[in-house]
């Protein structure tokens, strides 16, 4: 009896402690989470300080998410270098192409709504489409807008003109392409442009309003603009994404009603320089001058980490987040950002719709940077660990944002210890280091002492092409300048005999060689332009 007794007795208090035992364990691993959570970030605000010394970048902001919080968040920096006014989680940046996921997610809302597919015919939804080749045109689908397979190229004619959205869709008939359809990766901003104008089309209304509508009120995003004009005056922006503000100088001082927001900078030969912001916003849709901050970011990003819901709401269906975190489009390995050439990690790299992605350790990784003159965006998802960021920054050649997304994700995933910015950094000095090299090897070729088959006066006059439109040649002051009405200028400077070579008055000089073809007379008949256009002379007035 006695032994019957002990038994039941040590059942009774085993039963008791296996609970309680359970609780203990429950309470250690969500300590340890906490504990997990606070060291994985442990170190990163002194690293982001140190990084941007070296990396030269006046101001900058991130946030990181992790599941539906935000766990970090804080502004670095200056807003504009030689000025006191710092970056805080409010300051506005220009996000660039990251706003292609946003276009993405504007399609997925009409799919999910029924009134499109993923796969309907552009023509379908936009009649007057066309490329040059009628087949292409007709087999042209939404997909193939957002994930860059067309290959079609013709990138400049928006940055070098001031054309409208639509004029410069309808000009892209003119436009020949450089790959076959579908054959090739081709990174386009017009071709996500079209598929914002198809959001335009299906839903009544332009897509500005629908992004403001049915991404930002529902998120609260209540500090983001789809285009500048809010934040400057007209005489305050350069008139095109390739044209520059001579004679005149802008800073953050400048900005309607003292906005917060940052000045973009460019690298010159002893620092950096302020440049102004541009207006692009005939590429809205596929990261013209949407301006936002880490606050309304954090946001954007909580959503994609949520999978479609944000604070319990459903604002996307998780079919259509998949769809556009899927690899649509593989980009060969020599098209790799820097950062992930030569590692061994990475074993793929594609496109998805909006988004770009690879792997990494095993590991799966969303993201997207946005480069507009002078600033940096980038947004980045690990969406096995449910953690996502963004950050923003005002110093466009810097690859900062990309290595503080690696030093983030490899303290998630409990990677190799090491520093990103410091290997980047070599990196791409490496590559700077290369561009010279090869500038100089261009310039040692060139050949000194030859003229030019006729007076200069002789190439001056007014050049057409159907899709850029009509351009001019002038004389001035023993050189030639060539000059879009209204848009980019840039010098055409002899080279040797009778190759001359076009540079930008741009932020970005963009060199080009340019040929004049003549005719049996002797007269200038043609303007080729190496990778823009050949330009028809017209008759002078």
């Amino acid at each position: 009896m006695t032994l019957k007794k002990n038994i039941i007795k040590e059942e009774l208090v085993r039963h008791k402690v296996i609970p309680i035992l359970v609780l203990l364990l429950a309470v250690f691993v969500v300590a340890q989470a906490e504990q997990t959570q606070s060291e994985r970030l442990q170190g990163l605000d002194s690293y982001i300080e140190q990084a941007m010394l070296a990396w030269k970048v006046p101001g900058l902001a991130i946030a990181v998410i992790k599941e539906d919080s935000v766990v970090f968040m804080k502004g670095y920096g200056v807003r504009e270098v030689g000025k006191s006014a710092l970056v805080n989680e409010h300051t506005l940046f220009a996000i660039g192409s990251t706003t292609k996921a946003m276009t993405a997610a504007a399609v997925g809302m009409l799919v999910d709504e029924g009134k499109l597919n993923w796969d309907d015919p552009v023509t379908k939804h936009i009649t007057w489409f066309q490329l040059l080749d009628p087949w292409v045109t007709r087999e042209l689908t939404i997909r193939d807008l957002l994930c860059h397979r067309v290959g079609v190229g013709g990138a400049s004619l928006p940055a070098y003109t001031t054309f409208d959205r639509n004029e410069v869709l309808r000009r892209f008939r003119y436009i020949k392409p450089y790959a076959p359809f579908r054959a090739a990766y081709d990174y386009n901003n017009v071709m996500l442009t079209l598929a914002g104008q198809i959001v335009a089309a299906v839903s009544g209304m332009s897509w500005d309003e629908f992004v403001q509508e049915r991404i930002f009120k529902p998120l609260g995003m209540t500090e983001s603009y789809t285009n500048i004009d809010p934040l400057w005056d007209t005489a305050s922006v350069a008139p095109c994404f390739c044209c520059d503000l001579p004679g005149r100088t802008v800073g953050i001082e400048n900005a309607r009603n003292g906005a917060n927001l940052a000045m973009p900078h460019m690298p010159v030969e002893d620092g950096i320089r302020t440049i102004p912001w541009r207006k692009y916003d005939n590429i809205g849709p596929a990261g013209g001058e949407l301006t936002s901050n880490i606050v309304d970011m954090a946001k954007w990003v909580q959503l994609q980490v949520g999978k479609g819901v944000y604070k319990g709401q459903r604002i996307l269906s998780a079919a259509a987040i998949e769809q556009m975190h899927s690899p649509q489009m593989i980009i060969p390995s020599a098209n790799a950002p820097i950062f992930l050439k030569q590692e061994s990690g990475v074993h793929f790299l594609a496109y998805g719709l909006g988004w770009r992605m690879n792997d990494y350790h095993g590991w799966k990784m969303i993201w997207h940077t946005g480069g507009v003159y002078g600033f940096l965006a980038l947004v980045g998802l690990l969406p096995e660990e449910n953690v996502g960021l963004v950050i923003l920054s005002n110093f466009e050649t810097s690859k900062l944002p990309l290595v503080l997304m690696m030093r983030i994700f490899d303290a998630y995933i409990r990677g190799p210890d090491r520093d990103w910015s410091k290997q980047v950094l070599a990196k791409e000095r490496a590559h700077r280091e290369e561009q010279r090299a090869a500038e100089s090897r261009l310039q040692a070729a060139r050949v000194k002492g030859t003229k030019p088959a006729l007076p200069l006066s002789q190439y001056a006059g007014r050049y057409i092409d159907d899709a850029y439109g009509t351009v001019t040649v002038t004389e001035e002051k023993g050189a030639l300048v060539l000059r879009f009405p209204g848009a980019a200028t840039g010098d055409i400077k002899h080279w040797h005999y009778d190759l001359f070579r076009l540079e930008l008055r741009a932020p970005v000089a963009y060199p080009m060689f340019v040929t004049f073809q003549l005719d049996e007379a002797g007269k200038v008949t043609e303007m080729r332009i190496e990778g823009l256009a050949d330009f028809s002379r017209l008759p002078d007035k």
